[in-house]
Protein backbone atom coordinates (compact mmCIF):
# COMPACT_ATOMS: atom_id res chain seq x y z
CA UNK A 1 0.00 0.00 0.00
CA UNK A 2 1.44 3.35 -0.97
CA UNK A 3 1.80 6.26 1.40
CA UNK A 4 -0.84 8.22 -0.53
CA UNK A 5 -3.22 5.28 -0.37
CA UNK A 6 -2.66 4.94 3.37
CA UNK A 7 -3.39 8.63 3.91
CA UNK A 8 -6.58 8.40 1.86
CA UNK A 9 -7.68 5.27 3.73
CA UNK A 10 -6.98 6.93 7.08
CA UNK A 11 -8.86 10.03 5.97
CA UNK A 12 -11.86 7.94 4.92
CA UNK A 13 -11.86 6.09 8.25
CA UNK A 14 -11.74 9.37 10.19
CA UNK A 15 -14.55 10.79 8.06
CA UNK A 16 -16.67 7.67 8.60
CA UNK A 17 -16.04 7.76 12.35
CA UNK A 18 -16.92 11.46 12.52
CA UNK A 19 -20.06 10.91 10.46
CA UNK A 20 -21.19 8.06 12.71
CA UNK A 21 -20.53 10.16 15.83
CA UNK A 22 -22.58 13.05 14.44
CA UNK A 23 -25.34 10.64 13.43
CA UNK A 24 -25.52 9.24 16.95
CA UNK A 25 -25.64 12.73 18.45
CA UNK A 26 -28.41 13.73 16.03
CA UNK A 27 -30.37 10.57 16.77
CA UNK A 28 -29.89 11.10 20.49
CA UNK A 29 -31.15 14.67 20.30
CA UNK A 30 -34.14 13.65 18.22
CA UNK A 31 -34.90 10.74 20.52
CA UNK A 32 -34.74 12.86 23.65
CA UNK A 33 -37.17 15.31 22.10
CA UNK A 34 -39.43 12.44 21.18
CA UNK A 35 -39.25 10.92 24.66
CA UNK A 36 -40.08 14.27 26.24
CA UNK A 37 -43.03 14.70 23.89
CA UNK A 38 -44.20 11.16 24.54
CA UNK A 39 -43.97 11.63 28.29
CA UNK A 40 -45.97 14.85 28.11
CA UNK A 41 -48.57 13.16 25.93
CA UNK A 42 -48.81 10.36 28.48
CA UNK A 43 -49.64 12.89 31.16
CA UNK A 44 -52.45 14.16 28.96
CA UNK A 45 -53.53 10.70 27.74
CA UNK A 46 -52.78 7.72 30.05
CA UNK A 47 -53.94 5.35 27.29
CA UNK A 48 -50.97 6.29 25.11
CA UNK A 49 -49.31 2.88 25.54
CA UNK A 50 -52.18 1.22 23.70
CA UNK A 51 -53.43 -0.94 26.57
CA UNK A 52 -56.86 0.64 26.28
CA UNK A 53 -58.16 1.81 22.92
CA UNK A 54 -60.63 4.66 23.15
CA UNK A 55 -61.46 7.11 20.40
CA UNK A 56 -58.36 6.55 18.22
CA UNK A 57 -57.23 9.66 16.34
CA UNK A 58 -57.71 9.93 12.60
CA UNK A 59 -54.91 8.24 10.58
CA UNK A 60 -53.55 11.54 9.34
CA UNK A 61 -52.80 12.60 12.93
CA UNK A 62 -50.81 9.49 13.91
CA UNK A 63 -47.04 10.10 14.11
CA UNK A 64 -44.81 7.30 12.91
CA UNK A 65 -42.44 6.06 15.62
CA UNK A 66 -39.11 5.50 13.88
CA UNK A 67 -36.96 5.97 17.00
CA UNK A 68 -38.09 2.62 18.39
CA UNK A 69 -36.80 0.91 15.26
CA UNK A 70 -33.20 1.84 16.10
CA UNK A 71 -30.88 -0.92 17.37
CA UNK A 72 -30.70 -1.56 21.12
CA UNK A 73 -27.15 -0.21 21.25
CA UNK A 74 -28.27 3.19 19.94
CA UNK A 75 -31.31 3.31 22.22
CA UNK A 76 -29.13 2.51 25.24
CA UNK A 77 -26.77 5.28 24.24
CA UNK A 78 -29.70 7.66 23.96
CA UNK A 79 -30.90 6.76 27.45
CA UNK A 80 -27.42 7.38 28.84
CA UNK A 81 -28.12 11.11 28.36
CA UNK A 82 -30.95 10.85 30.91
CA UNK A 83 -30.74 10.42 34.67
CA UNK A 84 -31.08 6.85 35.90
CA UNK A 85 -34.61 7.43 37.18
CA UNK A 86 -35.66 9.08 33.92
CA UNK A 87 -34.21 6.18 31.96
CA UNK A 88 -36.16 3.73 34.13
CA UNK A 89 -39.40 5.58 33.47
CA UNK A 90 -39.08 4.99 29.72
CA UNK A 91 -40.00 1.34 30.36
CA UNK A 92 -43.67 2.37 30.41
CA UNK A 93 -43.59 3.97 26.97
CA UNK A 94 -44.20 0.74 25.05
CA UNK A 95 -43.25 -2.93 24.95
CA UNK A 96 -40.27 -2.02 22.79
CA UNK A 97 -38.89 0.23 25.54
CA UNK A 98 -39.70 -2.03 28.49
CA UNK A 99 -36.18 -3.47 28.89
CA UNK A 100 -34.00 -0.95 27.06
CA UNK A 101 -33.03 0.92 30.24
CA UNK A 102 -31.54 -2.29 31.65
CA UNK A 103 -28.68 -1.98 29.16
CA UNK A 104 -27.57 1.60 29.81
CA UNK A 105 -23.77 1.64 30.23
CA UNK A 106 -23.77 4.15 33.14
CA UNK A 107 -25.31 3.67 36.58
CA UNK A 108 -25.41 6.99 38.44
CA UNK A 109 -27.20 6.66 41.79
CA UNK A 110 -27.34 10.33 42.75
CA UNK A 111 -29.34 11.43 45.80
CA UNK A 112 -27.85 14.93 46.03
CA UNK A 113 -31.01 16.86 45.08
CA UNK A 114 -33.22 14.79 47.37
CA UNK A 115 -30.91 15.28 50.34
CA UNK A 116 -30.61 19.03 49.76
CA UNK A 117 -34.40 19.32 49.81
CA UNK A 118 -34.50 17.51 53.14
CA UNK A 119 -31.87 19.53 54.98
CA UNK A 120 -34.15 22.19 56.41
CA UNK A 121 -35.97 22.40 59.74
CA UNK A 122 -35.13 20.80 63.05
CA UNK A 123 -36.09 17.25 62.04
CA UNK A 124 -33.87 17.08 58.95
CA UNK A 125 -31.67 14.36 60.49
CA UNK A 126 -34.69 12.12 61.04
CA UNK A 127 -35.76 12.61 57.44
CA UNK A 128 -32.29 11.77 56.14
CA UNK A 129 -32.22 8.64 58.30
CA UNK A 130 -35.55 7.58 56.80
CA UNK A 131 -34.31 8.30 53.28
CA UNK A 132 -31.20 6.11 53.46
CA UNK A 133 -33.04 2.74 53.38
CA UNK A 134 -35.11 3.98 50.42
CA UNK A 135 -31.91 4.80 48.57
CA UNK A 136 -30.46 1.37 49.39
CA UNK A 137 -33.62 -0.36 48.14
CA UNK A 138 -33.52 1.65 44.91
CA UNK A 139 -29.92 0.67 44.22
CA UNK A 140 -30.61 -3.00 44.99
CA UNK A 141 -33.64 -3.05 42.69
CA UNK A 142 -31.77 -1.54 39.79
CA UNK A 143 -28.78 -3.85 40.19
CA UNK A 144 -31.07 -6.88 40.22
CA UNK A 145 -32.63 -5.82 36.91
CA UNK A 146 -29.58 -4.36 35.15
CA UNK A 147 -28.24 -6.76 32.51
CA UNK A 148 -25.38 -5.09 30.65
CA UNK A 149 -22.20 -7.21 30.88
CA UNK A 150 -19.75 -4.29 31.04
CA UNK A 151 -20.23 -1.06 33.00
CA UNK A 152 -18.74 2.18 31.78
CA UNK A 153 -19.54 4.20 34.90
CA UNK A 154 -20.78 3.36 38.40
CA UNK A 155 -21.48 6.16 40.88
CA UNK A 156 -22.91 6.22 44.41
CA UNK A 157 -23.73 9.66 45.80
CA UNK A 158 -25.60 9.52 49.09
CA UNK A 159 -25.14 10.34 52.76
CA UNK A 160 -24.34 6.81 53.93
CA UNK A 161 -22.09 5.79 56.83
CA UNK A 162 -20.35 2.64 57.94
CA UNK A 163 -23.55 0.91 59.13
CA UNK A 164 -24.26 0.37 55.42
CA UNK A 165 -20.84 -1.17 54.75
CA UNK A 166 -22.29 -4.56 53.72
CA UNK A 167 -24.51 -2.92 51.08
CA UNK A 168 -21.65 -0.76 49.83
CA UNK A 169 -19.35 -3.78 49.57
CA UNK A 170 -22.01 -5.71 47.69
CA UNK A 171 -22.47 -2.85 45.20
CA UNK A 172 -18.73 -2.61 44.64
CA UNK A 173 -18.52 -6.35 44.02
CA UNK A 174 -21.26 -5.93 41.41
CA UNK A 175 -19.33 -3.09 39.77
CA UNK A 176 -16.08 -5.04 39.64
CA UNK A 177 -17.87 -8.12 38.29
CA UNK A 178 -19.22 -5.90 35.51
CA UNK A 179 -15.66 -4.74 34.75
CA UNK A 180 -16.42 -1.12 35.60
CA UNK A 181 -14.17 1.53 34.07
CA UNK A 182 -15.17 4.64 36.06
CA UNK A 183 -16.02 4.25 39.73
CA UNK A 184 -17.07 7.01 42.14
CA UNK A 185 -18.16 6.60 45.76
CA UNK A 186 -19.31 9.92 47.25
CA UNK A 187 -20.67 9.61 50.79
CA UNK A 188 -20.61 13.34 51.56
CA UNK A 189 -22.62 14.42 54.58
CA UNK A 190 -25.29 17.10 54.37
CA UNK A 191 -26.54 19.65 56.83
CA UNK A 192 -25.13 22.22 59.27
CA UNK A 193 -23.98 19.58 61.74
CA UNK A 194 -21.33 18.60 59.20
CA UNK A 195 -20.34 22.11 58.16
CA UNK A 196 -16.53 22.34 58.33
CA UNK A 197 -15.52 25.96 57.91
CA UNK A 198 -11.93 24.99 58.69
CA UNK A 199 -11.78 22.80 55.56
CA UNK A 200 -10.56 19.65 57.19
CA UNK A 201 -8.29 21.01 59.94
CA UNK A 202 -10.13 19.36 62.84
CA UNK A 203 -10.78 15.79 61.87
CA UNK A 204 -12.41 14.89 65.16
CA UNK A 205 -15.47 16.89 64.06
CA UNK A 206 -16.08 14.71 60.98
CA UNK A 207 -17.04 11.66 63.05
CA UNK A 208 -14.46 9.46 61.39
CA UNK A 209 -15.76 6.42 63.25
CA UNK A 210 -19.01 6.67 61.25
CA UNK A 211 -17.36 6.77 57.82
CA UNK A 212 -17.18 3.83 55.45
CA UNK A 213 -13.76 2.18 55.25
CA UNK A 214 -12.71 1.11 51.77
CA UNK A 215 -10.91 -2.23 52.12
CA UNK A 216 -9.64 -3.52 48.77
CA UNK A 217 -8.82 -6.98 50.17
CA UNK A 218 -12.56 -7.68 50.21
CA UNK A 219 -12.49 -7.52 46.41
CA UNK A 220 -9.21 -9.38 45.99
CA UNK A 221 -10.85 -12.15 43.95
CA UNK A 222 -12.17 -9.62 41.43
CA UNK A 223 -10.26 -8.25 38.47
CA UNK A 224 -9.11 -4.64 38.79
CA UNK A 225 -7.72 -4.37 35.28
CA UNK A 226 -10.77 -2.66 33.79
CA UNK A 227 -10.73 0.24 36.28
CA UNK A 228 -9.47 3.47 34.69
CA UNK A 229 -10.88 6.14 37.01
CA UNK A 230 -11.52 6.03 40.76
CA UNK A 231 -12.98 8.84 42.91
CA UNK A 232 -13.49 8.41 46.65
CA UNK A 233 -15.18 11.20 48.64
CA UNK A 234 -15.73 10.98 52.39
CA UNK A 235 -14.48 7.39 52.25
CA UNK A 236 -11.73 6.32 54.63
CA UNK A 237 -8.59 5.15 52.86
CA UNK A 238 -5.05 5.05 54.17
CA UNK A 239 -1.84 5.63 52.27
CA UNK A 240 -1.25 1.87 52.28
CA UNK A 241 -4.66 1.31 50.65
CA UNK A 242 -4.02 3.90 47.95
CA UNK A 243 -0.62 2.42 47.20
CA UNK A 244 -2.21 -1.04 46.96
CA UNK A 245 -4.67 0.31 44.39
CA UNK A 246 -1.96 1.98 42.37
CA UNK A 247 0.08 -1.22 42.13
CA UNK A 248 -2.86 -3.59 41.49
CA UNK A 249 -5.04 -1.56 39.11
CA UNK A 250 -2.85 -1.90 36.05
CA UNK A 251 -4.93 0.53 33.97
CA UNK A 252 -5.86 3.09 36.63
CA UNK A 253 -5.21 6.47 34.99
CA UNK A 254 -7.11 8.86 37.26
CA UNK A 255 -7.45 8.87 41.06
CA UNK A 256 -9.24 11.37 43.31
CA UNK A 257 -9.42 11.20 47.12
CA UNK A 258 -11.39 13.84 49.05
CA UNK A 259 -12.04 14.22 52.77
CA UNK A 260 -10.43 11.00 53.97
CA UNK A 261 -9.33 11.38 57.59
CA UNK A 262 -7.00 8.38 57.34
CA UNK A 263 -4.86 9.63 54.45
CA UNK A 264 -1.84 11.16 56.17
CA UNK A 265 1.03 10.05 53.94
CA UNK A 266 1.29 8.80 50.38
CA UNK A 267 3.93 7.41 48.05
CA UNK A 268 3.35 7.32 44.30
CA UNK A 269 6.53 5.74 43.03
CA UNK A 270 7.62 3.46 40.22
CA UNK A 271 7.37 3.39 36.41
CA UNK A 272 4.95 0.43 36.53
CA UNK A 273 2.20 2.71 37.88
CA UNK A 274 -0.21 3.72 35.10
CA UNK A 275 -1.53 6.79 36.97
CA UNK A 276 -1.72 10.01 34.92
CA UNK A 277 -4.06 12.22 36.98
CA UNK A 278 -4.01 12.56 40.78
CA UNK A 279 -6.20 14.81 42.96
CA UNK A 280 -6.11 14.84 46.77
CA UNK A 281 -7.98 17.43 48.82
CA UNK A 282 -9.29 17.91 52.37
CA UNK A 283 -7.07 15.15 53.73
CA UNK A 284 -4.71 15.60 56.73
CA UNK A 285 -1.64 15.03 54.57
CA UNK A 286 1.78 15.21 56.13
CA UNK A 287 4.07 13.88 53.42
CA UNK A 288 3.49 13.15 49.72
CA UNK A 289 6.28 11.58 47.68
CA UNK A 290 5.88 11.30 43.89
CA UNK A 291 8.76 9.91 41.86
CA UNK A 292 9.53 8.02 38.65
CA UNK A 293 5.96 8.11 37.33
CA UNK A 294 4.29 9.39 34.16
CA UNK A 295 1.93 11.73 36.01
CA UNK A 296 0.41 14.42 33.76
CA UNK A 297 -1.87 16.21 36.23
CA UNK A 298 -1.46 16.85 39.97
CA UNK A 299 -4.03 18.67 42.13
CA UNK A 300 -3.32 18.79 45.82
CA UNK A 301 -4.78 20.51 48.87
CA UNK A 302 -3.31 21.26 52.29
CA UNK A 303 -0.08 19.33 52.96
CA UNK A 304 3.10 19.73 54.98
CA UNK A 305 5.69 18.31 52.62
CA UNK A 306 5.67 17.45 48.92
CA UNK A 307 8.56 15.70 47.18
CA UNK A 308 8.62 15.55 43.37
CA UNK A 309 11.35 13.64 41.61
CA UNK A 310 11.57 12.62 37.96
CA UNK A 311 7.99 13.34 36.85
CA UNK A 312 8.81 14.33 33.26
CA UNK A 313 5.25 14.53 31.88
CA UNK A 314 3.79 16.81 34.56
CA UNK A 315 2.14 19.74 32.73
CA UNK A 316 -0.99 20.38 34.84
CA UNK A 317 -0.63 21.59 38.44
CA UNK A 318 -3.40 22.59 40.85
CA UNK A 319 -2.83 23.96 44.36
CA UNK A 320 -6.24 23.75 46.05
CA UNK A 321 -5.42 25.47 49.34
CA UNK A 322 -3.99 28.83 50.40
CA UNK A 323 -1.85 27.21 53.10
CA UNK A 324 1.32 27.02 51.00
CA UNK A 325 4.30 29.37 51.13
CA UNK A 326 5.03 31.02 47.79
CA UNK A 327 8.77 30.49 48.15
CA UNK A 328 8.25 26.75 48.77
CA UNK A 329 5.84 26.45 45.86
CA UNK A 330 8.32 28.03 43.46
CA UNK A 331 11.07 25.76 44.75
CA UNK A 332 8.99 22.56 44.56
CA UNK A 333 7.84 23.07 40.98
CA UNK A 334 10.81 24.97 39.55
CA UNK A 335 11.70 22.08 37.23
CA UNK A 336 8.23 22.06 35.68
CA UNK A 337 7.42 25.76 35.08
CA UNK A 338 9.02 25.84 31.62
CA UNK A 339 6.62 23.20 30.23
CA UNK A 340 3.55 23.86 32.38
CA UNK A 341 0.36 24.05 30.28
CA UNK A 342 -2.42 24.33 32.91
CA UNK A 343 -2.13 25.96 36.35
CA UNK A 344 -4.72 26.37 39.10
CA UNK A 345 -3.86 28.34 42.24
CA UNK A 346 -5.75 29.29 45.35
CA UNK A 347 -4.20 32.47 46.73
CA UNK A 348 -4.79 35.54 48.87
CA UNK A 349 -3.59 39.14 48.31
CA UNK A 350 -0.37 38.61 50.28
CA UNK A 351 0.54 35.62 48.15
CA UNK A 352 -0.33 37.59 45.00
CA UNK A 353 2.13 40.30 46.06
CA UNK A 354 4.82 37.67 46.65
CA UNK A 355 4.20 36.15 43.23
CA UNK A 356 4.67 39.62 41.74
CA UNK A 357 8.33 39.36 42.78
CA UNK A 358 9.05 35.62 42.69
CA UNK A 359 6.92 34.30 39.83
CA UNK A 360 9.12 32.68 37.16
CA UNK A 361 8.37 32.68 33.43
CA UNK A 362 5.67 30.28 32.25
CA UNK A 363 6.30 30.19 28.49
CA UNK A 364 4.12 27.15 27.70
CA UNK A 365 1.15 28.06 29.92
CA UNK A 366 -2.16 27.98 28.00
CA UNK A 367 -4.73 28.03 30.81
CA UNK A 368 -4.55 29.81 34.16
CA UNK A 369 -7.25 29.43 36.84
CA UNK A 370 -7.12 31.42 40.07
CA UNK A 371 -9.30 31.26 43.15
CA UNK A 372 -8.54 34.65 44.68
CA UNK A 373 -9.58 35.23 48.31
CA UNK A 374 -10.10 39.00 48.67
CA UNK A 375 -10.36 41.24 51.67
CA UNK A 376 -12.90 44.06 51.77
CA UNK A 377 -11.14 46.61 49.53
CA UNK A 378 -8.55 44.52 47.75
CA UNK A 379 -8.19 44.62 43.97
CA UNK A 380 -7.81 41.80 41.48
CA UNK A 381 -5.55 43.93 39.32
CA UNK A 382 -2.64 42.80 41.48
CA UNK A 383 -2.77 39.58 39.47
CA UNK A 384 -1.34 41.18 36.34
CA UNK A 385 2.11 39.75 37.09
CA UNK A 386 0.74 36.38 36.02
CA UNK A 387 0.01 37.80 32.57
CA UNK A 388 3.52 39.20 32.35
CA UNK A 389 4.90 35.73 33.10
CA UNK A 390 2.54 33.91 30.69
CA UNK A 391 3.07 35.35 27.18
CA UNK A 392 1.21 32.49 25.45
CA UNK A 393 -1.81 32.36 27.74
CA UNK A 394 -5.04 31.50 25.87
CA UNK A 395 -7.63 31.08 28.65
CA UNK A 396 -7.94 32.78 32.03
CA UNK A 397 -10.44 31.74 34.73
CA UNK A 398 -10.94 33.72 37.93
CA UNK A 399 -13.09 32.74 40.91
CA UNK A 400 -13.07 35.59 43.44
CA UNK A 401 -13.99 34.95 47.05
CA UNK A 402 -14.92 37.84 49.36
CA UNK A 403 -14.89 38.50 53.08
CA UNK A 404 -17.87 40.84 52.61
CA UNK A 405 -20.90 40.69 50.36
CA UNK A 406 -21.15 44.49 50.12
CA UNK A 407 -20.68 45.95 46.64
CA UNK A 408 -18.20 48.82 46.74
CA UNK A 409 -17.84 51.72 44.34
CA UNK A 410 -14.30 53.04 44.22
CA UNK A 411 -11.89 54.43 41.70
CA UNK A 412 -9.67 51.78 40.04
CA UNK A 413 -6.07 51.91 41.19
CA UNK A 414 -3.15 52.59 38.89
CA UNK A 415 -1.93 49.38 37.33
CA UNK A 416 0.68 48.32 34.78
CA UNK A 417 -0.95 46.94 31.64
CA UNK A 418 0.88 43.90 30.30
CA UNK A 419 -0.27 42.96 26.79
CA UNK A 420 -1.75 39.46 26.62
CA UNK A 421 -1.26 38.76 22.95
CA UNK A 422 -2.81 35.28 22.70
CA UNK A 423 -5.57 35.41 25.32
CA UNK A 424 -8.86 34.36 23.70
CA UNK A 425 -11.21 33.39 26.56
CA UNK A 426 -11.82 35.01 29.96
CA UNK A 427 -14.18 33.42 32.49
CA UNK A 428 -15.32 34.98 35.78
CA UNK A 429 -17.03 32.54 38.17
CA UNK A 430 -19.10 33.97 41.00
CA UNK A 431 -19.59 37.40 39.35
CA UNK A 432 -21.41 39.77 41.69
CA UNK A 433 -21.13 43.09 39.86
CA UNK A 434 -18.52 44.60 42.15
CA UNK A 435 -16.36 47.39 40.78
CA UNK A 436 -13.21 45.29 41.21
CA UNK A 437 -14.72 42.71 38.84
CA UNK A 438 -15.63 45.42 36.37
CA UNK A 439 -12.06 46.74 36.56
CA UNK A 440 -10.78 43.32 35.56
CA UNK A 441 -13.09 43.14 32.54
CA UNK A 442 -11.93 46.58 31.43
CA UNK A 443 -8.31 45.49 31.85
CA UNK A 444 -8.79 42.59 29.44
CA UNK A 445 -10.68 44.73 26.94
CA UNK A 446 -7.65 47.03 26.78
CA UNK A 447 -4.78 44.55 27.01
CA UNK A 448 -6.02 41.33 25.34
CA UNK A 449 -5.87 42.18 21.65
CA UNK A 450 -6.98 38.67 20.54
CA UNK A 451 -9.84 38.31 23.00
CA UNK A 452 -12.79 36.44 21.48
CA UNK A 453 -15.05 35.53 24.39
CA UNK A 454 -15.94 36.64 27.93
CA UNK A 455 -17.90 34.17 30.05
CA UNK A 456 -19.64 35.52 33.14
CA UNK A 457 -21.02 32.94 35.56
CA UNK A 458 -22.86 34.49 38.54
CA UNK A 459 -23.14 31.12 40.27
CA UNK A 460 -20.36 30.55 42.79
CA UNK A 461 -19.52 26.88 42.26
CA UNK A 462 -17.63 26.14 45.45
CA UNK A 463 -18.06 22.40 44.90
CA UNK A 464 -16.04 22.52 41.68
CA UNK A 465 -12.61 22.49 43.29
CA UNK A 466 -13.20 21.40 46.87
CA UNK A 467 -15.14 18.34 45.84
CA UNK A 468 -17.32 18.46 48.95
CA UNK A 469 -20.73 19.88 49.85
CA UNK A 470 -19.84 20.71 53.43
CA UNK A 471 -23.16 22.39 54.08
CA UNK A 472 -26.11 22.10 51.77
CA UNK A 473 -29.76 22.81 52.53
CA UNK A 474 -32.78 24.03 50.64
CA UNK A 475 -32.76 27.45 52.33
CA UNK A 476 -29.12 28.04 51.40
CA UNK A 477 -29.73 26.95 47.81
CA UNK A 478 -32.79 29.23 47.58
CA UNK A 479 -30.88 32.28 48.84
CA UNK A 480 -27.97 31.50 46.51
CA UNK A 481 -30.40 31.23 43.57
CA UNK A 482 -31.88 34.65 44.39
CA UNK A 483 -28.41 36.23 44.67
CA UNK A 484 -27.35 34.58 41.42
CA UNK A 485 -30.38 35.91 39.55
CA UNK A 486 -29.75 39.42 40.86
CA UNK A 487 -26.07 39.19 39.87
CA UNK A 488 -27.07 37.99 36.40
CA UNK A 489 -29.28 41.05 35.90
CA UNK A 490 -26.49 43.32 37.19
CA UNK A 491 -23.97 41.74 34.81
CA UNK A 492 -26.23 42.46 31.85
CA UNK A 493 -26.59 46.11 32.88
CA UNK A 494 -22.85 46.53 33.34
CA UNK A 495 -21.38 44.57 30.46
CA UNK A 496 -23.75 44.43 27.48
CA UNK A 497 -22.93 47.99 26.42
CA UNK A 498 -19.29 47.78 27.51
CA UNK A 499 -18.11 44.71 25.58
CA UNK A 500 -17.63 45.43 21.84
CA UNK A 501 -19.59 43.46 19.29
CA UNK A 502 -16.61 41.48 17.95
CA UNK A 503 -16.21 39.83 21.39
CA UNK A 504 -18.80 37.25 22.43
CA UNK A 505 -20.30 37.97 25.84
CA UNK A 506 -21.86 34.89 27.46
CA UNK A 507 -23.74 35.43 30.72
CA UNK A 508 -24.70 32.03 32.14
Amino acid sequence: MTAVHRRRTSSCENSSSKFFHELVLFASSAALSWLLLRTRLRILDPNLDGTVKTNPPPPEHILEDRISELPDEILSLILSFLTLKEAGRTSILSKRWKHVWKYVPDLDFNAFTTLCEMVTGEDYLDRIIRERPKFVNWVNKVLQSHQIPILNKFRIYCDLHDSFHSELNKWLVHAFDKRVQQLEINLSHHGPIYNLSTHGRHWDTIRIHESYVFNPTIFAQRSWNSLKELILKRVLVSGVTVEFLLHNCNNLESLGVHASGHLRSLKVCGPSIALQHLEINFCPLNTVIISDVNLISLKIGRHRALVLKNVPKLVHIGILSCSYVVKDFVCQFSCYFSKLVVLFLCLDPNQAREFDVKLPQLPALKQLSLKFLLLFKESMLGLTSFFRASPNLEKFVIKPGYSSAVRTNREPENVVYYPVQHLRVVEIIGYRGRSIELDLVKYFLESAVSLKKIIVDPCFKEVEHCGENWSCDLETLTVEAEVTNAARRWAKQQLVGLVPSHITLQIL
